[in-house]
């Protein structure tokens, strides 16, 4: 159908380079059951909206509810509060569903990578709302997103919060969605 969805032409084009939309759509067509692949072939969405067009697909889909095998040690590591925000570890598929949903990003399409070394982690406002969402593999937190896939970087509020939990819950950032030279120069400033 798009042949070049998996060449580096389309990720150099339709994404920035530290972003995963060629990975996440790829994932999300393979999984897809006949009649949404069926659906999206009919369609043949623009380039640039494949990625949420597939999104929309996907939450279509009926999938048996998936509760993770994430130990205890683990949640507990990352389940705090970081300055007004609750951050909560995802644990079963309907709740990458619903994350998805409401942060308008394809959360589901890490259905079967979540494990105690893959985990997505939201950030929710005082109302439980989600604001932001981490995906941390390997102690690392390698996407921080806001809804519609912004940058955390965006938000100056939000950046520091995820800062402030990078920090206590010592993670590294392998990612450009966090600004952590704002933090360092303020630091400076204020000695």
């Amino acid at each position: 159908i798009y042949p070049e969805i998996i060449t580096p032409a389309y990720a150099n084009k339709y994404i920035d380079k530290e972003s995963n939309y060629a990975i996440d759509s790829i994932i999300m067509f393979e999984k897809l059951k006949p009649e949404f692949k069926n659906q999206f072939i009919t369609k043949k969405p623009k380039m640039q909206s494949i990625h949420d067009y597939l999104c929309v697909l996907t939450n279509k889909q009926e999938y048996p509810e998936i509760i993770y095998d994430i130990p205890e040690d683990v949640i507990n590591r990352f389940e705090m509060y970081c300055k007004n925000s609750k951050m909560k570890v995802l644990k079963k598929y309907s709740e990458l569903l619903t994350t998805g949903n409401l942060m308008h990003n394809c959360s589901q399409s890490y259905r079967d990578r979540i494990n105690k070394d893959h985990l997505l982690v939201i950030c929710t406002n005082d109302l439980g709302k989600p604001i932001a969402e981490l995906e941390i593999k390997n102690n690392a937190i390698v996407q921080a997103k806001l809804i519609d896939n912004a940058k955390v970087k965006n938000n100056k509020e939000i950046n520091k919060t995820i800062l402030d939990f990078a920090e206590k819950t010592k993670l590294i950032i392998s990612t450009n969605d966090i600004d952590i030279e704002t933090t360092k120069e303020e630091q400076t400033n204020a000695a």
